[in-house]
C-alpha cells in the first residue's frame, strides 16, 4: 500500500464511511477507488483528494494529512522532503527579526569557575560541550566589548548554540563575522527529513538581520559527513581578535589558545581558506548608492524566461503611475526628485515586464492584500521614505490588480502559506534568485543567490505551487473585489 492509500483506509474504518456512496460522490468508478484503496492508482489530482475529504467530513488538520500523504506518494520521498523543508522555511520567516531578544543565549550558559579565559593557559584542553560553550561565551562577550570586533567560523551551521547566539546579538559596535561552511554536494537530508540545504539557511538567516553585524557566509561544496565527522579529530575553528578555540564537528571536545602566535597562524590559515570559497549571497541595501544596481534586477527577469514571484500583498509596483510616486514620497526627504526618477525608471521597467505576462507566475496572500488596501502602503518600499497612497489610488491598483487576476497571471495562496511572512519577498526566474526583506540596519535589502542549487530548490517549489496551494480564479476575484468595496 502506499502511504495515500493506507492513510485514506484508516480514515474510511474511523468515519464508518460506505465506499460505494463515496465513489458516487466522487464520480468514480468502483474499480478504480479500490484500485485507490489498494495503492495501485493515485487520484488523478488535488481536486479530488478535496473530495474525499468532504465526504469523510475530515477536519482541517486530517485533510491536510491527506492531501501531504497524497503529495509524498506521487512526488516520492526526496521532492517531497526538499519541498516541505521549503515550505517550512517560507511559513516560518519572521515578520521581525528584531523580536530576537539580545543576549538571552549568552545568559544561558554559566561561565565554569574552572575555565575562565582570564586565568587559563595558553593552551588549554576542553573535555565537554559545556565548557566550550563557556569559552564561547566569554570570547564573544570580549570580542564585543573590543569596539571593531572581528570573529572567524570554520564550521557547520550545526552549532546551535553558537549560531543562536550570534543570531541574538545586537552590538553597539560593528562585528564582523567571516564564516566558512561546507555545503553538500547532493541532496542530503537530515534525520528529521529537513533538505540539509534549507536547514542552513534558517539557521543563518538570522544573522544577516541584527544591527552592526556584518556576517558575510562562504561555501564549498563536498561531502559533509566525510569531512565532518570523529575521525577527522578537530575540523571545527572559532577565532576572536585574541582566542582561537578548535573543536570537534560533535562539539565535545575541542583545545582553547589564549598564544597570540598560534591563534594569527591560525588566522592566517583561514585566510587562504576564504580564497578558495564563494560568497552565498551578494547583497545590496535599497537605498540610492545601490539602487542603479536594484533596478539591474528588472533586467534579469528576461521575457520568455518563467519567472516565479512571491511576496504577502502581491507585485503592486508596476499599478502605480508618476504622479501617484511624487506624492507618495515624503516632501522632507533631501533627495526626493532623484529618488522618484529612480522609482519612475523602476515602474516602467516594472510595467515592461508585465506586457506580456505569459511567463509571469505571482502568488500573494488574502492578509497582504488586505494590508495594502486598508493602509495604503506598500511594503516592497521602504517605509520611511514613501507616504501611503489615497484611498482612490487604492482602488484603482485593485482593480487593475484583478484584471491580471482572471487571466492567472496572480494567484492567491491558501493553506498552508495563507500566513506568508509580510516581510518576505521571493523571485526565481532561470538560475537566477533573489530575497528581499527588512533588517535593522536596513529598511531594505535584496540578497541574490550565488549558489545556483538554492535557486533550484526554489524554483521547483514554486513550479508547484499553482498546483497544490492556489485559490481558484473564481475565489481571488471575489475576495479582491470584496476589499475594492469596503473602501
Amino acid at each position: 500500500m502506499s502511504a495515500f492509500s493506507e492513510l485514506l483506509s484508516n480514515f474510511i474504518v474511523e468515519k464508518n464511511a460506505d465506499v460505494s456512496q463515496m465513489v458516487r460522490y466522487c464520480g468514480y468508478d468502483r474499480s478504480t477507488m479500490y484500485k485507490i484503496l489498494k495503492g495501485k492508482r493515485n487520484p488523478p489530482s488535488l481536486d479530488m483528494v478535496f473530495r474525499i475529504g468532504h465526504f469523510l467530513r475530515l477536519t482541517q488538520p486530517e485533510l491536510q494529512h491527506l492531501m501531504e500523504s497524497w503529495q509524498l506518494t506521487i512526488l516520492g520521498p526526496l521532492k517531497y522532503y526538499r519541498r516541505k523543508s521549503v515550505e517550512h522555511f517560507l511559513r516560518s520567516f519572521p515578520d521581525d527579526f528584531a523580536s530576537i531578544r539580545e543576549d538571552v543565549l549568552l545568559r544561558s550558559v554559566p561561565a565554569l569557575s574552572h575555565g575562565q579565559i582570564s586565568d587559563a593557559p595558553s593552551c588549554l584542553a576542553l573535555d565537554s560541550q559545556m565548557e566550550i560553550n563557556s569559552f564561547l561565551r566569554q570570547i564573544i562577550i570580549k570580542e564585543i566589548e573590543h569596539g571593531q570586533g572581528s570573529i572567524s567560523l570554520l564550521v557547520q551551521p550545526d552549532y546551535d548554540y553558537l549560531f543562536q547566539t550570534l543570531g541574538s546579538l545586537s552590538p553597539d559596535n560593528p562585528l564582523s563575522v567571516d564564516h566558512i561552511f561546507c555545503l553538500s554536494n547532493t541532496e542530503a537530508l537530515t534525520s528529521d527529513h529537513q533538505l540539509l540545504h534549507i536547514r542552513y539557511l534558517e539557521t543563518l538567516f538570522p544573522l544577516f538581520t541584527r544591527k552592526n553585524i556584518g556576517y558575510t557566509p562562504l561555501y564549498y561544496h563536498g561531502d559533509v559527513h566525510t569531512r565532518f565527522n570523529t575521525y577527522n579529530l578537530m575540523p571545527c575553528m572559532i577565532l576572536t581578535t585574541e582566542y582561537a578555540i578548535l573543536c570537534t564537528s560533535d562539539f565535545q571536545n575541542g583545545i582553547f589558545f589564549n598564544d597570540p602566535t598560534v591563534r594569527d597562524y591560525l588566522q592566517q590559515c583561514f585566510d587562504s581558506l576564504k580564497k578558495q570559497c564563494s560568497a552565498l549571497f551578494r547583497i545590496l541595501s535599497a537605498d540610492l548608492q545601490e539602487f542603479e544596481q536594484i533596478l539591474g534586477l528588472n533586467h534579469l527577469i528576461k521575457p520568455g524566461t518563467p519567472a516565479y514571484i512571491i511576496q504577502a500583498e502581491g507585485v503592486l509596483f508596476p499599478f502605480l503611475r508618476r504622479e501617484t510616486i511624487l506624492s507618495m514620497i515624503d516632501p522632507s526627504v533631501s533627495n526626493r526628485e532623484e529618488l522618484t526618477e529612480h522609482y519612475t525608471v523602476l515602474l516602467e521597467r516594472s510595467c515592461r515586464a508585465l506586457s506580456d505576462p505569459s511567463w509571469m507566475h505571482q502568488f500573494f496572500t488574502r492578509n497582504g492584500l488586505l494590508f495594502f488596501a486598508r493602509t495604503g502602503r506598500f511594503r516592497e518600499l521602504p517605509s520611511d521614505l514613501c507616504r501611503p497612497v489615497s484611498p482612490e489610488d487604492r482602488i484603482r491598483i485593485l482593480k487593475q490588480f484583478k484584471e491580471y487576476c482572471k487571466s492567472g497571471v496572480f494567484r492567491m495562496l491558501r493553506s498552508p502559506l495563507e500566513q506568508l511572512s509580510s516581510n518576505l519577498r521571493l523571485a526565481i526566474t532561470g538560475k537566477i534568485g533573489y530575497l528581499v526583506m527588512h533588517t535593522e540596519d536596513c529598511p531594505l535589502i535584496y540578497m541574490l543567490f550565488n549558489e545556483t542549487f538554492m535557486v533550484e530548490i526554489f524554483r521547483d517549489y514554486m513550479e508547484s505551487l499553482e498546483e497544490f496551494y492556489c485559490y481558484s480564479v473564481e475565489e481571488t476575484l471575489e475576495a479582491i473585489q470584496e476589499m475594492i468595496d469596503s473602501l
